[in-house]
This record gives structure tokens, sequence and C-alpha cells, in this order.
């Protein structure tokens, strides 16, 4: 059944990622600019038929605190891209990524990472795939849980 393998994957998902309130500490803002984005535009984004998730990236793999001052922040490697996947039931994938493009807009301006956008139908998801969202960050979740509505029509 369509429903059930959805959830699954969605509970499996879930386990693995980290939703944005509970994430622990953004000390260089990240998350809170994408956040702001994402509210700022959050009518385009629920008018897009079908997304259901998007994850981003842990952003802080590559940087840390230094011991000797909190307030002294290490890089340990350059980055210049951050891969943001989303997830749903899509039939247009290219106007998800247009109009997601330009919410993530202030992002790149601010922090100059490139967005790179996966969009994936829940159906297309396979399992080694679903490893790739371990650690990432939940930053907008569908209130009405779009796939179940398509599943069950």
């Amino acid at each position: 059944m369509i429903v059930i393998d959805i959830d699954n994957i969605r509970d499996t998902i879930k386990e693995l990622t980290i939703p944005l309130k509970s994430y622990p500490d953004d000390f260089l803002g990240f998350y809170q600019r994408i956040n702001n984005s994402i509210s700022a535009e959050i009518n385009i984004i629920k008018q897009l038929d079908g997304i259901d998730l998007i994850i981003v990236e842990n952003l802080y793999k590559n940087y840390y605190r230094s011991e000797i001052s909190p307030h002294v922040i290490i890089q340990k490697h350059e980055q210049e891209t951050v891969n943001i996947w989303i997830l749903g039931n899509f039939e247009h994938e290219n106007q998800i990524v247009w109009e997601l493009s330009e919410v993530f807009a202030d992002f790149y301006v601010e922090f100059l990472l490139m967005p790179i956008f996966h969009v994936f139908n829940y159906a297309d998801i396979k399992p080694n795939l679903i490893q790739e969202f371990q650690q990432g960050i939940i930053v907008y979740e569908c209130e009405e849980n779009l796939s179940r509505k398509v599943s069950l029509s």
C-alpha cells in the first residue's frame, strides 16, 4: 500500500534528520536565515503542489568553536555549495526548483553558499539515498502532509 510505504519512508527520514526547532546551536545563523526566508515566502511554498519536506545538509560539519575562546569559530574545510533535498509527490519539478531558488536567494547572498536542489518523489527514493539525509536539518514540513492526500486519492 502506497500510504504505508510513504509513512515508512517519512518516519525513517525523520529518524535520521534533526528538526530545525531541535537544532542545538546555530552559532553562525545559517538556519535562522533559512527559516526567515521560508517564513517570508511560506505562501509560495504552500502553493507549490507536493512539497512535503525540505531538508538542508548539516552546515556545521565543517565548523567548530575554539576551545580557547568560544567567540572564535574555526572552519575545517571550505564549502561552496549546500545540498537541499525536497521530498514529496511532484509533477513539475522545474517550477519547484525555480521558486525555491528565489526563497534561498538571501541565504546565498549572505553566506555565499550555492544551494544545490535535489527533488525526489517518494516513489523514487531508494534505501541507499535515505542515508544521504543523515544529520540533515528539516527546515520545512508540510502541515497537511500532502503525500497522504495524494496517496489516498
